[in-house]
């Protein structure tokens, strides 16, 4: 299972009857769950077989953690470079006062860092230069 596909179409092949392990009395079963799966299958004369099949699960992409910075206010930031195994990175920011877009995609460039607020927290401000994928 990945990401984009979270689920898996287990198929038993002909038999007279199907026994899924998961109660399941079908010749094909979904599942979006990894684990074991087996099947029992009867056949007209009283034969049976078992099959067994591990459905795993692909791990999701990683962010690797970015430093945050304190600057001054009116004073340019440092540019963050996002890194790990996604092949986008999409952030965000609970606090747009400070001169950063609520929202972006891709890497954060450096920006001048302000203060919009009726209560100014002193002049340095803390932000953290990281967001979700």
């Amino acid at each position: 299972m990945t990401c984009a596909n979270p689920v898996v179409i287990l198929s038993a092949g002909e038999s007279d009857t199907y026994h899924w392990n998961t109660g399941a009395t079908t010749s094909t079963i979904s599942v979006s769950i990894a684990d074991t799966y087996s099947v029992t299958l009867t056949g007209t004369n009283g034969c049976t077989g078992v099959a067994s099949i591990q459905v795993s699960q692909e791990s999701g992409p990683t962010v690797n953690p970015v430093n945050n910075q304190t600057v001054c206010v009116g004073s340019a930031t440092t540019p963050v470079t996002f890194s790990g195994t996604a092949s986008s990175y999409q952030w965000t920011n609970s606090n747009p006062t400070i001169g950063l877009p609520a929202s972006g995609t891709g890497n954060l460039s450096s920006f001048t860092a302000i203060n919009n607020t009726p209560h100014p927290n002193g002049p340095h401000h803390r932000y953290p230069s990281g967001g979700a994928y």
